[in-house]
């Protein structure tokens, strides 16, 4: 049987680097709500990369009128997804070096310059669509349907639970990353795998070939190609941590989402995320050794302006436009998703940035308590997840010390709990007084 009161609980993967199309996505999700269900009480909050609406419905609605909604939230989610990637494809309109690619094809000789912009589109299509795959499809809504199964609704797949003592509403976090990794982890490995290939055969390629008079066009885009490296080794510690992160969670999400009773539910949880996880961090490691390994080759070239052209350039450079173009789309990917190593499931609650009316009851011993502490830092078009849900107990007499890496909390932490900066959610107490 379903809960008492029937609600609706909506979870979508956002960019909020775009937080401006994000806030006009959750506008149109609850004029749809009010307008389609009569729903109340409608709350929009955020769970890292996610986005969550949350309602009260005061009638039941019946299949028809379900899955009416349902199709009308895919619309809002393509249209905010078209919204987004028009954004991103305008910020990569102008890409400062490809005059200098250009250049050097003239210089050279070569007819590459149709081919140089053909690779580039293709590459930030390929992810693109797959972003808006993901937003499109890989929504979750929870129906939480008085003297009803609860049903759980993904990419086409309906799931039954059967089980009144949960109140399912508080798994749409478990239920968004678990999602997210079936598309995340399968195409991570596909980019980095067609990256591998291209990789290998430009380190395989004789680089000591170059034009007899060694242009300057030439060396700059030798240059660029180094730099494009050097940037592409940065993305990839983070992209590390972006898998091992879902990989970690998705292992802990499934196996507390197989505690619901849904027999869908636990054929949809039969994959093997961990192995899948660690073969994508050992194809990481296979790139950045490549790398490494290029990199010297390349600033040796520059040396050797006296080398002698025995060989077709066309074929390096195809390689080097590949290359280039496989980065771009590879990097979108990585950045589109950077919020990812931070994302928390707490085991009491949804990690919200902020909930509404939330109490909290201070233990009479403490003579400091922080509870459920949530504090965000906004760098750029980045967001820094400084606590997430940290709760800290310290008894009068206590002797206490906070350790950890550099930029893991410690000194916000301390900040918050002397009272010298305040949180985006939750409450610290002193001697029980808020």
């Amino acid at each position: 049987m379903g809960s008492q009161q029937s609600s609706l609980t909506l979870g979508t993967l956002v960019d909020w680097h775009y937080v401006e199309f994000v806030e006009k996505l959750n506008k149109k999700l609850k004029r749809t709500l009010k307008r389609k269900l009569k729903a109340k009480n409608i709350q929009s909050n955020r769970i890292n990369t996610f986005s969550v609406t949350a309602a009260s419905l005061n009638n039941v609605p019946n299949l028809g009128k379900r899955v009416h909604v349902e199709e009308a939230f895919k619309a809002e989610f393509s249209r905010y997804s078209d919204r987004i990637n028009s954004k991103r494809r305008n910020s990569l309109k102008y890409n400062g070096d490809s005059k200098l690619y250009i250049t050097m094809l003239d210089t050279l000789g070569l007819d590459l310059k149709d081919y140089l912009h053909l690779r580039q589109h293709e590459a930030i299509d390929f992810v693109e669509e797959q972003i808006e795959e993901l937003i499109t499809k890989a929504h979750v809504a929870i129906w939480s349907l008085e003297d009803e199964d609860d049903k759980i609704v993904m990419n086409e797949f309906v799931a039954n639970v059967k089980n009144s003592e949960i109140d399912l509403s508080q798994s749409i976090d478990e239920l968004l990353i678990t999602n997210l990794a079936r598309s995340f982890l399968p195409f991570t490995d596909k980019l980095l795998g067609n990256l591998m290939v291209t990789l290998d055969k430009l380190a395989s390629t004789d680089l000591e070939v170059i034009e007899e008079s060694y242009s300057a066009s030439f060396e700059s885009v030798i240059m660029n190609v180094i730099g494009i490296i050097s940037s592409l080794q940065e993305s990839l510690k983070l992209l590390e941590r972006e898998v091992w992160r879902v990989d970690e969670l998705a292992l802990d999400t499934v196996a507390e989402l197989r505690q619901l009773n849904s027999e869908e539910l636990q054929e949809w949880l039969n994959i093997d995320y961990q192995r899948m996880g660690a073969e994508i961090l050992e194809l990481i490691d296979q790139i950045k050794d490549t790398l490494i390994n290029l990199k010297p080759r390349l600033r040796h070239m520059l040396k050797s302006k006296n080398a002698k052209f025995e060989a077709d350039l066309k074929d390096p450079f195809v390689s080097i436009i590949n290359f280039r173009a496989q980065v771009t789309g590879l990097r979108l990917w990585i950045h589109s998703f950077e919020d990812l190593p931070s994302f928390t499931s707490l085991s009491d609650g949804i990690a919200y940035e902020y909930v509404e009316n939330e109490t909290y009851e201070p233990t009479k011993s403490a003579l400091i308590e922080g509870l459920k502490l949530f504090k965000n830092y906004s760098r750029g078009n980045s967001t820094i997840y400084a606590l997430r849900g940290v709760n800290v107990l310290i008894n009068e007499g206590d002797f206490v010390i906070i350790r950890g890496p550099s930029g893991s909390g410690k000194t916000t932490l301390l900040n918050t709990l002397s009272g010298l900066d305040t949180v985006g959610r939750g409450a610290v107490f002193f001697r029980g007084e808020n």
